[in-house]
């Protein structure tokens, strides 16, 4: 498995739902290409996994708000597909 994380720094402005999508998508560019160093072509079994813990959803992910930062941390498994 790949964990990947992505945060901003700085304090978190109103919004906060439109900076955690954001975010979100950062972290699953990140998988991404985190994929295509190790050799695979696409990433599986994609959970939201904040400080180790671990929440599986079609719809769902974690993202913390602290004083300085806004975070996503995702975790999947690479895998090669088709030839």
């Amino acid at each position: 498995p790949v964990d990947n994380s992505s945060a901003t720094g700085g304090a978190a402005p109103p919004g906060d739902e439109e900076l955690c999508a954001t975010i979100f998508v950062q972290a699953v560019q990140e998988l991404q290409q985190r994929a295509m160093k190790e050799g695979g072509n696409a990433v599986v079994d994609i959970r939201s996994n904040w400080k180790n813990d671990e929440t599986a959803s079609d719809s769902t992910y974690v993202c913390a708000k602290g004083a300085a930062y806004i975070g996503v941390a995702l975790k999947g498994v690479v895998v090669r597909t088709g030839s």
